[in-house]
């Protein structure tokens, strides 16, 4: 089979889609499958990512349905904020299936699209969708880190994405000048190193307390055990955000109030037995078989 996955990685929208397609082409891979990343925007970083994992990248301006053509996809995979953009219209001629992995809120842009939601946040009932939590996309080099226990642990690990570099800048900054913590920039790993991914993973896995988006991340910390402060960044984050704070999975703050929490960071380190516990209910939640389950799903589809 030749899946055809979609997903830009942008300063505006963030490495996350880049990342969950990834870890799904990779299990695709892994399978026996051949893989193309079709992208219009993907920093280097990610690119190296890809390919070192079996992933063919083409970056183009092309309509998509002649990229369907050109590669003989079998199988097409969209993740993105806007999917219809990449069609011309919204029947697709060719015998390809298509699964369009979305976000809580967005509905079918394709009458033949199958929905894969991979978040707790889908209407129950829902027949026209799949997923849930055990659909969630977690890379491979976050599910097979070793989980560090609570007393290995050590600093500060801040990924907010492209979209807010510089207050993850600052934020980082605030953090080692004023409170004397060691603090990481997720975004710094994976800008200036050609093994940045894998600095990230390692980073974020052995982190007394992590501070992301409330995206791709959350899930991450979640899988690996590591307490988190998740920041509601973009619209498209809130009901995630909201959901992680009423389930007292991690700490939620604000976009508005991050700075002001900083003031607060002493006691919630120091409150190192809540956090584990929250940290340990969201690992509990979290099996990191998602890739695998869809890959399954796509094969069924595909012959």
């Amino acid at each position: 089979m030749r899946a055809l996955l979609i997903a830009d990685a942008n300063s505006s929208i963030g490495w996350g889609h880049v990342m969950r397609v990834t870890a799904l082409g990779e299990k695709l891979v892994q399978r026996g499958h051949s893989v193309v990343l079709r992208t219009s925007s993907l920093p280097q970083p990610l690119e190296d990512v890809m390919r070192s994992r079996g992933i063919e990248v083409v970056e183009t301006s092309v309509e998509l349905l002649r990229t369907i053509d050109a590669i003989r996809a079998d199988c097409v995979v969209v993740d993105d904020y806007d999917p219809v953009r990449w069609f011309a219209t919204r029947k697709i001629a060719n015998p390809v299936t298509v699964i369009q992995i979305c976000d809580s809120g967005t509905n079918s842009f394709l009458d033949e699209a199958i929905l894969v939601r991979p978040d707790p946040l889908r209407s129950p009932g829902d027949r026209s969708v799949i997923g849930g939590i055990e659909y969630l996309l977690i890379g491979s080099d976050v599910v097979d880190f070793p989980r560090v226990p609570p007393e290995g642990r050590a600093g500060v690990f801040v990924s907010l994405g492209g979209s807010a570099r510089d207050l993850e800048e600052k934020l980082t900054s605030e953090l080692t000048t004023n409170h004397g913590v060691t603090a990481i920039s997720g975004f710094s790993l994976m800008s200036n190193s050609s093994i940045g991914r894998s600095d990230f993973v390692h980073g974020l896995a052995s982190a007394r307390l992590a501070i992301v988006g409330s995206g791709t991340a959350v899930w991450e910390c979640g899988y690996l055990r590591t307490p988190l402060v998740a920041v509601c960044l973009a619209q498209n984050q809130e009901a995630q955000w909201r959901w992680i704070s009423n389930h007292k999975l991690g700490i939620a703050v604000s976009l508005e109030k991050l700075l002001d929490f900083l003031l607060e960071i002493d006691r919630a380190l120091s409150a190192e037995t809540p956090l584990t516990e929250m940290a340990e209910r969201f690992g509990r939640l979290v099996d990191g078989r998602g890739s695998e389950r869809i890959a399954q799903l796509i094969e069924s589809h595909c012959g």
